[in-house]
C-alpha cells in the first residue's frame, strides 16, 4: 500500500482529536452542569447538547481518520471540512488561549494541506519499503529498474 507521510500524519491527528473531543463530550454528557459565576449571581449551564455534538462529532472525525489510512476519498473531503471547522472554532478561544489556539489552527491547516495534497508522487512512500530488511552486504547497489 502506497501512502504519504503526510497523511499518516493527518490521520494519526485526526483520530487523536477526534477521540479527545469523544472524551470531553462524554465528561460533558455525564457532568452535565457547570455553574458559572456572572457579576452578582450564579448560572447554571446545562451541557449535555453539547456533550452529544462532540461526542458524535469526535466519532465521525476519528473514523475519517481511519478511512484517510485507507485512500478514501470522501475521507479526505470530510477531514478538510471538519479541520476548517476546527479553525473556526479555535477563533472563540484565541483571546483566552492565545498560544494554544493559534497551535491548534496550525495542525489544521497542516492536515487541510496533507489531505488537499495527498497522492503526489514525490510524497508516497511504500510500506513494503519501510518493512523490508536492508542489505547490508557492503555491495553494489541493483541498477535501477524502469
Amino acid at each position: 500500500m502506497r501512502i504519504s507521510g503526510w497523511i499518516v500524519f493527518a490521520a494519526i491527528l485526526m483520530m487523536f482529536a477526534g477521540t479527545m473531543s469523544a472524551i470531553g463530550g462524554l465528561i460533558a454528557i455525564i457532568d452535565d452542569e457547570i455553574i458559572v459565576k456572572a457579576g452578582e449571581s450564579a448560572v447554571a449551564i446545562d451541557t449535555t447538547t453539547w456533550g452529544w455534538i462532540h461526542l458524535i462529532g469526535g466519532t465521525i472525525v476519528v473514523l475519517a481518520g481511519f478511512a484517510v489510512l485507507g485512500g478514501a476519498l470522501w475521507a479526505r473531503i470530510v477531514t478538510a471540512i471538519l479541520a476548517g471547522f476546527g479553525i473556526i472554532s479555535q477563533i472563540g478561544f484565541i483571546d483566552a488561549f492565545p498560544f494554544w489556539s493559534l497551535a491548534v489552527m496550525g495542525m489544521y491547516i497542516a492536515v487541510i494541506y496533507a489531505v488537499c495534497t495527498m497522492g503526489r508522487p514525490d510524497e508516497v512512500m511504500d510500506f513494503d519499503d519501510i518493512t523490508a530488511t536492508p542489505d547490508v552486504s557492503g555491495g553494489t547497489p541493483p541498477p535501477p529498474t524502469s
